[in-house]
């Protein structure tokens, strides 16, 4: 009796929990309706829920994650990360709002020609003309063969060329302009405006047209290359160190490759540059010879891979490049590369190998470069030098003596003269025709370094211990004298008559403002290991 008695009673519990249970049911809410471009039809047998009676909703299989436009039938793009949309397909086209990571969007157009999308304007653009970036990094799109063709709408109207003499420059690694006074004398800059947040900014290139900026940032093992306008708005990643390959046997783990050279294509459209490997863990790495060609929309080709480039390259005022390789200048052409003037390997006496370094006149017409011996530490050793026209053969015009490996020879923009220094115990300034000829001694000092040729081709620019020289051939020099300890290390020319240098030491400089007259004024002091700056001249 007392086991019926039990068994009752369990039977009677497990009837109030049912009880409990079902006066949920009830209530129960509907199914949220799903997107309309998702019509799922209601799954057989399921009505109005009843009271008492337990409704399961049907399954639905979702696609899995990074697959989502692989189930639609129209071309979707879905943004990879935060990118901005713009009004046509490239970088110099204005911003009209963004598209945040994951979001889609319809893609109605592409651009064969830049490898930019068109696409639907999404909600927080005004339109109607709405254009992303197609590179792998920053977008996917899925039945991109379905994709017509669109026109692209024209390019925005230029700038007025009146946007006047500019100053840019790295303070504690951020990137300023500053406006240039040329109604003074010497010259004066406006207030410093920053363009950029990013505090690592390496290296900068005002382009030949004055309306871009384009800078390296990032550090020894990470570096991108970047563009804006030069007034800070339209800011661009062009090329990421993820972009870049390492080659041959240089491919290993720790390896990186890094942009080494860069420089503006004449057109302001483009920039070309080359890379070098590092390998942060050890030794190794170096430049890899190679030369590529970045957009201004982010499109980059390589132009010639690793050992068939340059490890330094110079283009010409006409667009003509030459690439400087250990053993051999090459000139670029239509259908490659043709080897003009080869040489034996300069010894330096170290791993790093030495690339001559070609110097284009300012017409475009020709270029000068000096060969020193493979040798260079030989009692005898000596320089040779060549002219390298646009088309047809080089053409040795004459010799220098001693070791130019510590002091490069540099030619004046019109090719018709040349300096150099030539070290010793009783360092030498020398001066002399385009080939080596009429050989003069202009100055001596234990610190002597030649920093740059005046576009006139007349004046120039020298440093020594505790001054820097404005000279000219048969003319003494105007002697400016710095604080003791200070140098001066790098210099730019404004016009004929002026100029900007940086004064200073390690971590702390002053770009200063001066004439060939000897005047000077301070503009901008710099926190930085080394001075990075350029400057611009509309003329």
């Amino acid at each position: 009796m007392v086991r019926h008695r039990a068994l009752w009673l369990l039977i009677a519990t497990l009837g109030l929990m049912s009880l409990a249970c079902n006066a949920f049911v009830g209530n129960v809410e509907p199914a949220l309706q799903p997107p309309p471009t998702l019509a799922i039809g209601e799954p057989p047998g399921v009505g109005t829920a009843v009271p008492g009676q337990t409704i399961i909703a049907p399954t639905v299989t979702l696609p899995a994650e990074g697959a989502a436009t692989a189930t639609l039938d129209v071309p979707m793009l879905t943004a990879l990360v935060d990118v901005n949309v713009r009004k046509g397909p490239g970088v110099i086209y204005d911003t009209d709002g963004f598209l945040l990571q994951d979001e889609m969007v319809l893609v109605v157009g592409r651009d064969p020609q830049s490898s930019w999308w068109k696409i639907e304007c999404p909600p927080r653009a005004d339109g109607p003309e709405c254009w992303v970036s197609g590179r792998a990094q920053y977008t996917a799109v899925n039945l991109s063969e379905a994709v017509p063709v669109a026109e692209v709408p024209p390019t925005p109207t230029p700038q007025p060329q009146d946007i006047g003499p500019v100053l840019a420059y790295m303070d504690g690694g951020r990137l300023f302009v500053r406006s240039l006074n040329t109604g003074q004398s010497p010259i004066t800059a406006g207030d410093p405006v920053q363009l950029s947040e990013r505090n690592d900014v390496l290296e900068l290139a005002i382009s030949p047209n004055g309306r871009y900026i384009a800078y390296l940032a990032g550090n020894r093992s990470v570096g991108e290359l970047h563009v804006m306008n030069i007034d800070g708005s339209n800011a661009e990643p062009l090329v990421s160190v993820t972009d870049l390959p390492v080659a041959g046997a240089q491919a290993q783990p720790e390896t990186t490759a890094l942009i080494d050279q860069f420089a503006w294509r004449p057109d302001s459209q483009a920039l070309y540059f080359n890379t070098r490997v590092i390998n942060p863990s050890g030794p190794g790495g170096g430049s890899q010879e190679d030369l590529w060609q970045v957009t201004l929309a982010g499109e980059s080709t390589q132009l010639f891979a690793p050992g068939s480039g340059a490890g330094v390259f110079a283009v010409s005022s006409g667009g003509q490049i030459l690439m400087s390789r250990r053993d051999a200048i090459l000139r670029v052409g239509s259908a490659g590369s043709e080897a003009i003037i080869q040489f034996t390997p300069i010894n330096t006496a170290s791993e790093a190998p030495y690339y001559p370094q070609p110097q284009w006149t300012t017409d475009g017409q020709r270029a000068l470069v000096a060969i020193p011996s493979s040798d260079p530490l030989a009692v005898d050793a000596q320089a040779t030098l060549w002219q390298i026209p646009i088309s047809g053969a080089a053409m040795q015009l004459g010799s220098i003596s001693g070791n130019i490996l510590p002091s490069p020879i540099m030619w004046s923009p019109d090719g018709n003269r040349l300096a150099y220094v030539l070290s010793g115990q009783s360092p030498l300034l020398l001066l002399a025709g385009t080939g080596g000829q009429d050989l003069s001694t202009y100055h001596s000092d234990p610190a002597l370094a030649f920093l740059r040729w005046g576009p006139d081709s007349i004046h120039f620019l020298y440093s020594g211990s505790d001054f820097y020289g404005i000279g000219q051939p048969g003319q003494s020099p105007k002697i400016n004298t710095v604080a003791t300890g200070l140098r001066v290390v790098k210099a730019e020319w404004l016009t004929g008559d002026a100029f900007v240098l940086a004064i200073g030491s390690r971590g702390a400089w002053t770009l200063t403002s001066g004439t060939v007259d000897g005047g000077s004024t301070p503009l901008q002091p710099l926190n930085a290991t080394q001075p990075v700056f350029d400057v611009w001249m509309n003329q």
